[in-house]
């Protein structure tokens, strides 16, 4: 029963992680294509307008659970159609949902299942740092840092001894900061205001960058605020 709850498990796994994303690239390339670039996905929002906002929605919570959807292509285009305030809040509702689903898809397949998708030794080294007393301050600065893979994180945590509402107040506080600029740059690009949308989009390259080079130093100083709010 074991074995065959296992195999089960891992199937299950490969479809929703790689047999759906391959199947849709393999019997509808062009509509995967669309969502690599702003106008391809204000074009998919104008053809939904009545219901744009779930489908918007939608391709958040895909986003987050699959990952084949560039994720600041998606905000951009946000930007442009919904504008910040309101883009904002589509957004954040979408990666919360989808946050939810990956949490609960981690847990429900189990730690096995999880090191097939991802490596066993990757997963544990991961799940090791966000049981420690630092996981708070890792989870946050990961989630800071533009241009980090966000989709090992969530399942890692699932299998970890992180509370679910832990993930969800560190991941969207810390994707805060780059999902409003991509979604100022979407504004800017509506706007016709290019000369400030090329400004933010070098501010995110740079962001990531000197996130990236000092994450270490960022992961400290999170770790004593923490203790500080703490004591």
């Amino acid at each position: 029963m074991q074995k065959a709850i296992s195999v089960f498990k891992l199937a299950l796994i490969a479809m929703i992680a790689v047999g759906l994303p391959l199947l849709l690239i393999w019997r509808q390339p062009e509509f995967v294509d669309q969502f690599r670039t702003i106008d391809g996905v204000n074009a998919f929002l104008d053809r939904y307008e009545t219901i744009g906002m779930f489908v918007y929605i939608g391709m958040q919570i895909i986003q987050t659970v699959i990952t084949f959807i560039p994720g600041q292509v998606v905000q951009m285009a946000g930007g442009y159609v919904y504008g910040v305030l309101l883009g904002f809040a589509l957004s954040i509702v979408g990666i919360a949902i989808g946050t939810i689903i990956a949490f609960y898809i981690s847990r429900l397949l189990g730690r096995k299942a999880i090191y097939v998708l991802f490596g066993e030794e990757k997963i544990n080294r991961f799940v090791t740092k966000l049981n420690s007393k630092r996981g708070f301050a890792i989870i946050f600065v990961l989630y800071l840092v533009p241009g980090v893979p966000k989709d090992l994180i969530v399942y890692a945590a699932g299998i970890s001894e992180m509370r679910l509402q832990t993930l969800l107040i560190l991941s969207l506080s810390g994707r805060t900061p780059a999902m409003l600029i991509s979604l100022l740059i979407g504004v800017m690009l509506q706007q016709g205001r290019y000369s400030i949308m090329i400004v933010l989009a070098v501010v995110v390259i740079l962001l990531a960058i000197i996130g990236y080079w000092k994450r270490d130093q960022l992961t400290h100083l999170t770790d004593r605020i923490y203790q500080k709010l703490n004591k």
